[in-house]
C-alpha cells in the first residue's frame, strides 16, 4: 500500500469511529427517562425560575411539576450559585413555557394547590 492510501484509510477509520460514538451516545441519551430523580427535577426547576427572573426558595418546593417526574418536597438546589442556571435557562424556559401555553396556561404549583399540585389528593 502506498502512504497516500494508508493515510486515506486511517482518516476513514477515524471518521467511522467518531460517527459510531456519536450514534451510540445519541441512542443512549434518547433511551433515558427525563427527570427520573429528584436531582434532575430540582436543577430543571431552578433554571426555569431563573428564566422568569427569580431565584428559587428552599421551602417553596419546585414550581414545575411534570406528571412523569420524581418531585422533591423542597427546592434543595436553591443553595447553588445561579451562574450555571443563567446559562441553562434560555434552553429550558421556552420549552416549559411552550408546553404551558399548549395546555391553556394552567400550571399547578404548591402555592396554587393545597395538595402541592398532585392530582387526586384533596382535603
Amino acid at each position: 500500500m502506498t502512504p497516500r492510501l494508508t493515510r486515506r484509510l486511517v482518516r476513514l477509520a477515524a471518521g467511522a469511529n467518531v460517527a459510531a460514538v456519536l450514534a451510540f451516545s445519541l441512542a443512549w441519551a434518547w433511551s433515558l427517562t427525563l427527570l427520573r430523580n429528584n436531582d434532575e427535577t430540582g436543577h430543571f426547576d431552578y433554571a426555569y425560575q431563573v428564566w422568569h427572573g427569580r431565584l428559587p426558595v428552599f421551602e417553596d418546593g419546585v414550581s414545575v411539576k411534570p406528571p412523569f417526574a420524581s418531585i422533591p418536597p423542597v427546592q434543595w438546589t436553591a443553595q447553588h450559585p445561579p451562574l450555571f442556571y443563567v446559562i441553562e435557562a434560555p434552553f429550558i424556559g421556552p420549552f416549559v413555557d411552550q408546553r404551558t401555553r399548549r395546555r391553556g396556561g394552567v400550571r399547578r404549583t404548591s402555592r396554587q394547590c393545597p395538595d402541592g399540585g398532585r392530582r387526586g389528593a384533596g382535603p
